[in-house]
């Protein structure tokens, strides 16, 4: 797992008005299956990204 800190909400589109610091974790679940991005504000999930799958 990946964990990235201290980015602004406003890198994700999430809310442009205010910027806050999100935590951003990227999770490997193995071969065959999906990479995962969760994307936290206040320790809260606020979105999940799907992205490549992993040969």
């Amino acid at each position: 797992m990946t964990i990235e800190t201290n980015q602004s909400v406003c890198e994700y589109g999430i809310d442009q008005s205010v910027c806050s610091a999100v935590d951003t974790w990227t999770y490997n679940p193995g071969s065959g299956k999906f990479l995962h991005t969760l994307i936290m504000v206040g320790g809260k999930v606020v979105a999940i990204r799907q992205g490549a799958r992993i040969d």
